[in-house]
């Protein structure tokens, strides 16, 4: 017999972790620019670390993040654990800087600080009224859960909530008409967060050339707190929030995601800065390297709180119209 040699050659395409990027772009009459260093791989532990600048239309912002990849255990610093990056929170657009520290979303255990401040100066196309805005916000949050059950995590949680705005004058700007009233609210709050893991891996999707990780569980979020004058508020109110997630698979080249969020207070029996938004993403692979897309998305707001508005213009939707070419109560766009 004569002893046969296999050779086997394997194909491998390295993607560098380090990701730099810069834009620029300008819609509705407005130019908007930012800067960002992001390690997607940070000495090869799996950790993605980024810091980015951005000179928006409404504010200038500086943001650092920190985040782990999938079920890693390992600790990032001072003994706290992140987010899977999927289900990272998404960035606080007011903020100057931000740390956040909590644990893995699918770990039975979890405990967080979330802490900012923000000082910003709000910007109009069309100019109404200029006023300096500067919130402080701090948050103490726990929770506990059973762990991964059949492919679904519930836990409960728990935490207190700091959450102080403060309005005035602009430096060298025009006192405006009237400035929003301050507001503070001091609350404990519960709440519970259900997480199916149904996640697939594709690339080419929202992406070029990147792997991305699409969820198609079912998975939603409820909270309630109570905030009270004997706690440090300036009000009685409940606060409550909720957020539905789901995606849906047919044909093999089809997908379809939905999402909810809800968020309010109730004072003296009335809805205030009450805000229900909802979006659909629908995708249609229909050749190997392409790929159709259509979205749509409505909001609706009851009694909101001044300094918030829902708006419509070329930054969200509305192409070749300035940016807040509207304000209003509800709001509807579709795009593709």
């Amino acid at each position: 017999m004569t002893a046969r040699t296999w050779t086997y050659f394997v194909e491998t395409r390295d993607v560098w972790s380090l990701q730099p990027g810069i834009s620029f772009s300008r819609t509705g009459g407005a130019n908007e620019a930012s800067v960002e260093l992001e390690e997607e791989n940070l000495f090869g532990r799996g950790k993605d670390v980024s810091i980015s600048w951005s000179d928006e239309v409404e504010r200038e912002s500086i943001l650092a993040a920190l985040a782990g990849c999938q079920r890693d255990a390992e600790p990032l610093a001072l003994g706290a654990r992140v987010l899977d990056q999927r289900r990272r929170p998404p960035a606080l657009p007011q903020c100057r800087a931000a740390v956040l520290l909590t644990r893995h979303a699918l770990e039975r255990g979890r405990h967080g600080v979330r802490l900012h401040t923000c000082r910003s100066e709000i910007r109009s196309r069309h100019i109404v009224d200029e006023f300096k805005h500067e919130q402080s916000f701090a948050e103490l949050r726990g929770g506990w859960s059973a762990g991964l059950i059949n492919g679904r995590a519930v836990r409960w949680l728990t935490g207190f909530r700091y959450d102080d705005n403060h309005f005035a004058n602009a430096p060298d700007k025009p006192a405006p008409v009237s400035l929003p009233p301050d507001h503070t609210l001091v609350y404990p709050w519960v709440g519970i967060a259900s997480l199916e893991d149904r996640f697939v891996t594709t690339a080419n999707l929202n992406k070029i050339g990147r792997t991305e990780d699409l969820d198609f569980g079912t998975s939603y979020t409820l909270q309630l707190g109570w905030a009270s004058k004997a706690v440090g508020s300036d009000r009685d109110a409940a606060i409550l929030g909720g957020t539905l997630h789901s995606g849906l698979s047919w044909a093999g080249n089809q997908t379809l995601f939905f999402n909810t969020a809800a968020s309010g207070r109730i004072e003296s029996g009335q809805i205030a800065n009450g805000l229900l938004d909802a979006s659909a993403r629908y995708y249609w692979r229909w050749a190997l390297k392409k790929v159709f897309f259509a979205g749509a998305n409505a909001a609706s707001s009851e009694a909101l709180d001044p300094e918030n508005q829902l708006q419509l213009g070329g930054d969200n939707g509305l192409r070749g119209y300035p940016l807040r070419y509207q304000t209003g109560h509800q709001s509807r766009a579709v795009h593709s």
